[in-house]
């Protein structure tokens, strides 16, 4: 339901919201990399999917790992928020495939060419399938019915076209970083298939009471070294309480609770960041990392 995919949501979204989850950043294993060493960056293969080149045995083994740890888990929160850190990996093994460990995807962000960002149809059909199908597995493990996997993909396909039209590969480097649930609140290409459920995806009161997103800002899931949520307790009481008070139409509580309990998205104008080229800290930034591999290399 409407609650447990924010949960879902939130748990993927704050892979790349806490220190202890996000991909490292280090210099010191960038050179390693590129010299030809092991960086020794353990966020970036357990939980974004980074491995080098001729290795996705370790991405694979990796991968049901983390379905492993959905599969077994009884309680549902905690069930949840595993399988929205499964689904970061899985939607970064489409986005990060070509990048190694240590470097990452570095130069193409700088350059504006940034993988994480949506441009490349096939590779965000990707993601959307391999989301499905874990989405798919979990309804089975929980008895509920679901849509086949390549019919989501054909309702999804419409809003990807129009997302990557509306989201150049440079938008990181926007003076207000999108926020993927903002771009989504001006899109209406979800067409029949959303429509039809429209109360199952969006309960009456919330829309009644003016919080028109389809998909609200992430709820952030605090974790430690081993992705472990260590928030989860006051993440439910926070959750019971929105959806308590929702469900009475309390149109001050909600807000009171939804304002206090997430980052509120920060809508910009699109045109701002079209064909926008690269402000000069990244260019300083970009040359000091040149100059430190030459430094390096000598």
């Amino acid at each position: 339901d409407w609650w447990e995919s924010w949960v879902i949501a939130s748990a993927d979204w704050s892979q790349d919201l806490n220190a202890t989850t996000v991909s490292e950043k280090s210099i010191v294993e960038v050179a390693r990399g590129i010299f030809g060493g092991r960086p020794n960056v353990p966020n970036q293969r357990n939980w974004h999917a980074f491995v080098e080149k001729g290795n996705e045995e370790e991405r694979a083994k990796r991968q049901q790992g983390l379905w492993g740890r959905v599969e077994v888990q009884e309680e549902e929160a905690l069930q949840l928020v595993y399988l929205g850190q499964l689904l970061h990996f899985a939607q970064d093994t489409s986005a990060h495939r070509g990048y190694e460990p240590g470097l990452g995807h570095g130069f193409a962000t700088i350059a504006g060419n940034d993988p994480d960002a949506l441009q490349d149809k096939k590779r965000e059909m990707g993601m959307v399938r391999s989301t499905s199908e874990f989405l798919a597995r979990e309804c089975d493990k929980l008895g509920r019915e679901h849509e086949k996997v390549e019919d989501i993909g054909s309702q999804v396909e419409p809003l990807v076209e129009r997302l990557i039209r509306l989201a150049p590969g440079g938008w990181r480097f926007s003076s207000r970083q999108a926020d993927l649930a903002a771009v989504m609140e001006n899109i209406h290409t979800l067409g029949q298939a959303v429509e039809e459920r429209e109360e199952q995806a969006i309960p009456r009161c919330w829309a009644i009471m003016g919080h028109q997103q389809l998909i609200p800002s992430p709820i952030k899931i605090e974790y430690d070294r081993n992705g472990e949520p260590t928030n989860l307790e006051e993440t439910k009481k926070y959750i019971n309480d929105l959806e308590s008070s929702v469900s009475n139409c309390d149109k001050d509580r909600v807000n009171r609770l939804y304002k206090k309990g997430v980052n509120l998205a920060q809508p910009i104008v699109l045109s701002e960041i079209n064909n926008r080229s690269m402000p000069f800290p990244e260019w300083i930034s970009l040359g000091f990392v040149v100059l430190l591999t030459a430094l390096v290399a000598l």
